[in-house]
């Protein structure tokens, strides 16, 4: 029995022993991830592709990094645990709550920021008095599953991001969003082979057009050929397509279609230029005549 009392009291200090090898294993296993997020930055990232040719794309703002992320942790949290027992993750929409509160207030760009993560997370499971970790568990489930998934950091992952202005994607405009994704395939795409993009204008102003696309495209035409459906003149014009192709639809009862193709430099393409792309000459003069009266044309 004396022997029996001494293993007991003995047994606080076991598990912090424990505990304090877990936590070890655990930011171990942190550094393997962030070891292969480092790994995916020399991989992927063609920003010394981007630096060495910046000078030549006024206007665009580029820039990449790898961060942690954190995908399908509250989802598969929940499902390991009962949701209609007492515990610290209760009822379908307070435990949804509840555990992203807890990944939003954590910092998965370091070590540290992980540990505190997991750990109060299990503080969360463990707080609530005269509820063990095994009462909260879900039918068919165990508390050994539960802790492999807390622990083996499953739901982090490095993901590779292109910003735009250092704004990453999600913060972006539908606009912004093109842009970002036009200026990966004209500048950042290594590939050679045809790019075609239908109206790539769309949800962008004239000036983005002109000052951003339009270099992206010429720098693109260098290496690839690059074929455009496009109602702007910028990136007919402004670009120097190397030949305009005017689609005509005949609205008869056997609707037809016919083609004319040239340089911009032909009479007949210049025309349907400016008819199509300008809205008719009288439209191009009258435009032309409001500009000239400002004063800083």
């Amino acid at each position: 029995m004396e022997t029996r009392i001494a293993e007991t009291n003995s047994l606080p200090g076991l598990i912090k022993g424990l505990e304090v090898q877990r936590i070890e294993a655990l930011g171990a296993l942190y550094d393997a991830i962030a070891e292969l997020a480092t790994e995916y930055e020399k991989l992927f990232s063609p920003e010394e592709f981007y630096t060495r040719h910046q000078n030549q794309l006024p206007g665009v703002s580029v820039s990449f990094t790898v961060t942690q992320r954190v995908s399908g942790f509250s989802q598969r949290l929940l499902t390991l645990l009962d949701l209609g027992k007492r515990g610290a993750f209760r009822g379908q929409e307070e435990g949804k709550k509840a555990a992203h509160d807890l990944v939003a207030s954590a910092d998965f760009q370091t070590r540290n920021g992980v540990v505190r993560f997991v750990q109060a997370v299990v503080s969360k499971l463990v707080g609530t008095l005269g509820v063990s970790v095994e009462d909260q568990i879900a039918k068919g489930r165990t508390s050994g599953e539960l802790f492999d998934f807390l622990f083996g950091l499953d739901y982090v992952r490095p993901r590779f991001e292109l910003l735009w202005e250092g704004k990453s994607p999600e913060q972006l405009s539908p606009g912004e969003r093109g842009t970002l994704l036009l200026v990966f395939y004209f500048v950042l795409d290594m590939r050679t082979y045809p790019l075609i993009i239908d109206q790539p204008e769309e949800n962008l102003d004239n000036e983005t057009i002109y000052k951003v696309l339009v270099p992206c495209i010429m720098f693109a035409k260098r290496r690839r050929q690059v074929v455009m459906v496009t109602h702007n003149p910028n990136l007919a014009v402004a670009a120097d397509a190397d030949q305009i192709i005017y689609a005509k639809v005949a609205k008869a009862a056997s609707p037809e279609l016919s083609y004319e193709s040239g340089s911009i430099e032909n009479p007949l393409i210049t025309a349907h230029v400016i008819n199509v792309l300008e809205g008719t000459t009288p439209a191009f003069r009258k435009r032309e005549a409001r500009y000239e009266s400002h004063p800083n044309f």
